[in-house]
């Protein structure tokens, strides 16, 4: 992450759960972007070669407070999200409702979006409420 003037504020590697993408979902993807035609037979082996494997996150939104909470791909159970705190660190994980996207956060609140079955939005606030030996200031 980096702070405006372009100064590090923190790097770290973390494990990631990522979903792999079937061969399917690839290939379409691939021939939207590149035709079926003979010379585009290298620019198609191209982006296979460099296509991921794994699904990214599905969004990252910077909190108030300098958290950064790491939304993943929607489940069947809801929406994962990774919680780091102002180190980089992981602090915490939280599963949202399927239907609903991070539209700001901190360490004592998160405001989502939630979608209905018919696509009606709400604007929802949830308290966060820290369990002990959970990262710092909640023990």
């Amino acid at each position: 992450m980096l702070r405006p003037s372009g100064d590090t504020v923190f790097a770290r590697s973390h494990a990631y759960p990522g979903e792999p993408i079937p061969a399917s979902a690839l290939d379409s993807a691939i021939g939207r972007i590149v035709s079926e035609s003979g010379r585009d037979r290298r620019a198609r082996a191209l982006a296979r070669e460099r296509a991921p494997v794994v699904y990214p996150p599905a969004g990252v939104t910077l909190g108030l407070d300098g958290t950064t909470w790491v939304t993943l791909r929607r489940t069947d159970r809801g929406t994962p999200v990774h919680v780091l705190g102002d180190t980089g660190d992981l602090i915490g994980t939280l599963l949202l409702p399927a239907r609903s996207r991070i539209q700001q956060a901190s360490m004592t609140h998160v405001w989502v979006t939630e979608y209905d079955p018919l696509d009606l939005a709400s604007v929802v606030r949830y308290r966060v409420i820290r369990h002990p030996g959970t990262g710092s200031g909640g023990e």
